[in-house]
């Protein structure tokens, strides 16, 4: 779904919802956009924000050219996620590389093994995160989310029940590794 959103300093209204099966294209964006406007009024429009990819951009062009006065910004929180992934991903980077892969792998063992997640609720309310291509921030949600539930994670892999519990012996003991590794949580 495309979501078109107004935002004044006392509250937000949602103006417009368009069915996300039409071809995104930049003039489709476009056209959806102008109809809004329209709607509303050029006038009452000020700003417009969308996400980085090259089809907003180039609606971004198009809509310049009918109201110079609209100003456009690409989401920032997509700009940093971006840039976070692009630093995740990058080869100078290895040790940030190698600090998301181990947490990666200790989300999905906890979360993927119903009977290490239902034991890892019994530990704790807040739920553990799994990175999502499409969530805004994803790598630093997942990751605060990590640093909040340490001692939980801790304390689930050093009681006597985590040996007895897991079936795949091999993931908790990576997962026991990553948990009691001090330069992983540094």
């Amino acid at each position: 779904m495309i979501n078109v959103l107004g935002v004044s300093a006392s509250n937000t209204v949602f103006l417009a919802s368009h069915d996300s099966s039409i071809i995104a294209s930049s003039q489709n964006i476009v056209d959806l956009l102008l109809k809004t406007i329209n709607d509303d009024g050029p006038n009452n429009v000020v700003q417009v924000i969308t996400n980085n990819a090259a089809n907003c951009k180039g609606a971004r062009k198009i809509i310049q050219r009918t109201h110079p006065h609209i100003f456009w910004y690409e989401c920032l929180v997509h700009t940093l996620n971006l840039s976070m992934h692009d630093i995740v991903k990058h080869r100078e980077c290895g040790w940030i590389n190698q600090l998301y892969k181990r947490g990666k792998q200790l989300i999905k063992y906890v979360t993927r093994h119903t009977r290490v997640n239902y034991f890892y609720g019994t530990y704790s309310k807040l739920w553990l995160l799994k990175l999502s291509k499409t969530r805004l921030a994803s790598y630093y949600l997942t990751f605060r989310r990590l640093l909040k539930v340490k001692q939980v994670l801790t304390a689930m892999v050093t009681c006597d029940s985590w040996d007895e519990m897991s079936t795949n012996r091999d993931g908790a003991n990576i997962a026991k590794d990553i948990v009691l590794d001090s330069y992983f949580w540094s």
